[in-house]
């Protein structure tokens, strides 16, 4: 089966605009259910990691640094 390509283009209006804590929830729940059919498979020590970075995040969203710095830092973009 192939899987097809998503892209914001491709998912209606109304998620392009959604809060970020409803997109951060959205993605969460997403990654929980890769893992949990095994379609993510990931280390004991990953998840670990997974675990805490959101315990941080969740305590102070803004403890962490944004995409769109990443992606400066990373790509020069």
């Amino acid at each position: 089966m192939e899987n097809p390509k998503l892209d914001k283009s491709s998912i209606g209006h109304e998620h392009q605009v959604a809060p970020v804590d409803q997109q951060y929830a959205l993605a969460n729940s997403n990654l929980e259910d890769l893992i949990q059919k095994g379609r993510l498979p990931l280390s004991d020590a990953t998840l670990t990691e997974r675990d805490r970075r959101v315990a941080t995040f969740d305590t102070d969203p803004n403890s962490g640094v944004s995409w769109e710095n990443v992606r400066q830092e990373l790509f020069g973009e």
